[in-house]
């Protein structure tokens, strides 16, 4: 078979007009960043390129570039937010390529992924198992240009077309959509409230995503922007469950996790029909996501903690949420404040392992069932 050095030469020429930095193999990404972007930089990294021995031939090649991803939504909803981050995800994008590459889309013994391996990573930005999810859904784009190659004969153009497709996914979207409510849902399924934990909340994309996706799932929630952080969700079982995977596991926390400390039945009156029980209040009465610094200030200590960021009296927020009508997830925050959410100006006990928080040690509880709106009936 006839080597392909040629032909992935002018793939990665054509790459290098994209906004791309190819970052390794050293020797072809050196040549690659002093061409990218220059008037004549196609030609010149062709001709450069075409001088180096052929990576293909005895093994793979390992290419590692570094791109960009929209957040067309994010944007959407909040410009802040999407500026935080410049308004693109930069993305990592790790390509092996078998040594027939690009021929080996018509090798018939050939893998479904034609002995390609592809892995996408936005460290710091995407969850662990986000990273998973992408990265999945990538390797399915280089498995569909393969069955695309090999039904038309073409050469193969993975580096192309999964190059265009991160350039035209929202990321956070795409890991987000791989966690939805259980299609088996029935529609009287209980209610639940769970209290999460973290070790603190600041990033105002995080927050605008979990605000996102409240408003997707039917979920209502408060988040406490501070440190430590607490999220307080409610909603229909099977929604919850997702939200809570959302904005725990999307979004990378770290290095210390997002944890799930406590949950519990909650009422059964749908959502919208419980604001005229909340005295007028808006927490926890619709769909989405409210901030503590919003609707109860007086809990908020403004540079409270020892590193200057806000710190929360949770003891203080138990009030407030008792003074609306929320008795119930207010008696469970005040014991929540003894032990999940205790701190002294924004420390926590810690393990004496450096593992950090104590409760790390233990096992994370598991999400309570919802109590069903027929059997609740029944029982009354």
């Amino acid at each position: 078979m006839a080597d392909g050095w040629p032909l992935l030469v002018d793939e990665l020429a054509e790459t290098c007009c994209q906004g791309v930095e190819l970052k390794s193999p050293e020797a072809i990404a050196k040549i690659f960043a002093l061409h990218a972007g220059t008037a004549d930089g196609q030609e010149q990294l062709r001709d450069r390129l075409l001088l180096l021995p052929s990576p293909l031939r005895g093994g793979s090649l390992k290419l590692q570039f570094e791109l960009h991803a929209p957040m067309w939504r994010l944007e959407a909803v909040s410009p802040e937010a999407a500026m935080e981050s410049g308004r693109t995800l930069l993305c990592s994008l790790r390509v092996s390529l078998p040594s027939g590459y690009p021929f080996c889309a018509q090798k018939p013994e050939a893998s479904i992924g034609g002995g390609i391996d592809v892995e996408l990573a936005a460290p710091g930005s995407l969850g662990r198992e986000a990273m998973k999810a992408v990265s999945r859904s990538a390797h399915l784009q280089a498995a569909q240009l393969r069955a695309e190659s090999s039904a038309t004969g073409a050469p193969l153009r993975v580096i192309q077309g999964l190059v265009g497709w991160v350039q035209g996914t929202e990321m956070h979207e795409l890991a987000a959509a791989c966690v939805c409510p259980s299609r088996s849902r029935s529609a009287d399924e209980g209610r639940v409230r769970a209290f999460v934990r973290f070790h603190h909340v600041q990033s105002l994309m995080k927050r605008t995503y979990m605000r996102m996706w409240a408003e997707d799932l039917g979920v209502a929630a408060l988040l406490a922007v501070g440190q430590p952080g607490m999220l307080l969700a409610e909603g229909p079982e099977s929604s919850l469950r997702a939200f809570l995977e959302r904005a725990m596991k999307t979004v990378h926390w770290g290095p210390t996790p997002a944890r799930l400390v406590f949950s519990s039945p909650a009422s059964s009156i749908p959502v919208a029909a419980r604001a005229k029980s909340l005295r007028s209040s808006s927490v926890l009465a619709a769909p989405g996501l409210e901030e503590v610094s919003d609707v109860f200030p007086g809990a908020i200590v403004p540079g409270g903690a020892y590193n200057g960021r806000n710190s929360i009296n949770y003891m203080k927020l138990a009030q407030e949420l008792a003074s609306i009508g929320l008795v119930a997830a207010s008696e469970e925050l005040q014991g929540l404040a003894r032990s999940a959410f205790a701190h002294s100006d924004g420390r926590v006990q810690e393990a004496s392992d450096g593992s950090g928080w104590v409760g790390y040690a233990e096992a994370e509880p598991k999400l309570q069932r919802g109590v069903a709106v027929q059997l609740q009936a029944q029982q009354q």
